[in-house]
């Protein structure tokens, strides 16, 4: 059984709740649907800080209706997150309101419309990185939270959903070593996942910004013709 797939976590959820292989109390479907259920929360939760564990390589959007709108091939849910560029080397495209005449696109959902009616073709492009609704985890679906490491939040959280079921127990243990595990403990001084995993890449916010303006002139495609 590979380390921290889909068998791993429901072997994981089994032995730290001390419930029997056949347990007609929960089925691996049940512990699978607790398991996607956290995998749910800690998306929305990385994708707010952490997203670049979690972001899709580029992926040239396109449009059904002659550039009034665009949207990302084989996306069908809601994305959490998005960055969208006029091409694979263009600049920023800029979100805002629908009436908005600065505005390079308004969000509708899974797809974005160019602003105030109108329509917008691009001569290569747009592009999209985006982060993606997770799908049910499986025995046949593995789970796509990522680092792999982190998926023992999904155990925790699922336990903590089992432990709260019909209010029969307390869930104030498994709550406990979930937000441990993610934020880390300052009585131990133990780091938790997610400030470890903002430290990683720590030059992709302020810092980044502030050094565009030392970037030389030939690294600029716009400069550089």
């Amino acid at each position: 059984m590979p380390l921290w797939d889909s068998a791993d976590l429901l072997a994981r959820c089994k032995r730290y709740a001390a419930r029997p292989p056949l347990d007609a109390q929960m089925t691996d479907a049940d512990w699978y649907a607790l398991l996607s259920e956290a995998q749910h929360h800690w998306f929305g939760v990385f994708a707010a800080h952490v997203p670049h564990v979690l972001w899709s390589a580029p992926v040239r959007m396109t449009t059904p209706d002659g550039g009034q709108t665009y949207e990302i091939p084989g996306l069908t849910g809601y994305p959490l997150a998005i960055e969208i560029r006029e091409s694979r080397t263009g600049r920023v495209l800029l979100p805002g309101a629908e009436w908005d005449w600065l505005a390079d696109f308004t969000p509708e959902g899974a797809r974005i419309r160019i602003p105030n009616g109108q329509s917008r073709t691009f001569g290569d492009g747009p592009y999209a990185r985006y982060i993606e609704v997770p799908p049910e985890i499986s025995d046949t679906v593995q789970p796509k939270l990522e680092p792999p490491y982190a998926r023992i939040l999904l155990v925790y959280h699922a336990l903590a959903k089992w432990a709260s079921i019909g209010g029969w127990q307390n869930p104030a243990y498994w709550e406990r070593e979930e937000q441990k595990a993610a934020w880390g403990d300052p009585e131990t001084g133990q780091l938790g996942i997610v400030p470890v995993l903002k430290e990683q890449w720590q030059q992709m916010g302020t810092d980044t910004m502030r050094a565009r303006g030392q970037v030389p002139w030939w690294r600029v495609p716009e400069l550089a013709r």
